[in-house]
């Protein structure tokens, strides 16, 4: 997490949580000792660009210098320094250098900095190494303008008025936290389907004020079950997690060993336990809708509203 004004934003439950703090130089002693604890982030030098102070635990400060990679380097040797002076009786007199034109140094292209050959070079290793283009953590951006009779309506009691934008959900934790009232926080990352595989990529935090710093929960605590079902209304499909025991449509046991072996994570309703404001990543591998459908309603977890009207991303050429 970065911020620009600690001020009011860093919190001690993000304090008790977070044990590497970096600051770079501040503007306020109150600021600084918000991140670092210490004042010393506003007393930088500031004819020193890039230094700064890291906090690695209680009491463990200390500076350090990065480095400034906007500049330009060359592979010509660095001219080398003559100093020049009078000796005359009782004083020394140094000949001053001569100064090139300014305005001449103002036309001279010197092509693009470190930084940008840098990204070049990344750039061009890897698309030269053939590697196929990762996936990225953000959605596509809003368009500025929809067609609304494009979009497909939900049913003849709902009215479609917009497009939303990274889906996500505060609720009340069905079961209560661990002294009081406790909220989770979900997140939809993507929907994305590659060949037969669909995967589901989502997040949750679980909050609660007054609860110990300490306070951890797993899924039953929270009465929540850690299974992933997508559900395509248009062809009236639901899918589930693969699993390596067991089946979804088989018996009571065998979909509780279909459940505990599922490809996903979590997995299992007790076990782990989860750090109360602490972001939990969680996935989940699912057969591909045959369909193809441009949207599907997604439920992460047992015990959580679903997600409706999500855009499914094909990473193949097709569509």
């Amino acid at each position: 997490m970065a911020t620009q004004r600690p001020a009011g934003v860093i919190k001690d439950n993000l304090r008790a949580n977070t044990n590497l703090r970096v600051a770079l130089r501040m503007a306020d002693t109150s600021d600084s000792t918000d991140v670092v604890e210490v004042p010393d982030a506003a007393l930088v030098d500031p004819s020193i660009p890039g230094r700064g102070l890291v906090k690695t635990g209680p009491g463990r400060v200390q500076a350090f210098q990065s480095g400034y990679a906007g500049g330009w380097s060359t592979r010509a040797p660095e001219k080398a320094k003559v100093l020049v002076s009078e000796f005359d009786f009782g004083r020394e007199t140094p000949w001053e250098e001569p100064t090139e034109d300014a305005d001449a140094d103002d036309q001279d292209d010197l092509g693009p900095n470190d930084q940008q050959r840098l990204v070049a070079r990344i750039g061009e290793a890897f698309t030269g190494a053939g590697l196929p283009v990762p996936r990225r953590p953000w959605l596509d951006s809003l368009a500025d303008v929809y067609d609304l009779t494009l979009l497909r309506q939900r049913t003849d009691t709902e009215l479609l008025i917009g497009v939303a934008d990274l889906p996500e959900q505060t609720l009340a934790m069905p079961k209560g936290g661990v002294e009081g009232e406790a909220t989770i926080t979900v997140t939809l990352r993507s929907v994305e389907v590659a060949g037969d595989t669909m995967e589901v990529l989502w997040a949750f935090r679980w909050d609660e004020d007054g609860a110990p710093p300490t306070s951890k929960l797993t899924f039953y605590d929270m009465g929540l079950s850690a299974v992933t079902s997508v559900i395509d209304g248009e062809n009236l499909r639901v899918y589930r997690p693969f699993c390596t025991k067991g089946g979804w449509d088989a018996r009571p046991f065998d979909q509780a060993m279909c459940s505990n072996s599922q490809i996903a994570a979590p997995r299992s309703n007790t076990d782990p336990e989860f750090p109360i404001h602490g972001v939990i990543e969680a996935w989940a591998l699912l057969p591909a809708p045959p369909e193809r459908p441009e949207t599907v309603d997604v439920v992460p977890a047992e015990g959580i509203p679903p997600f409706g009207g999500v855009e499914v991303t094909y990473r193949d050429a097709a569509k």
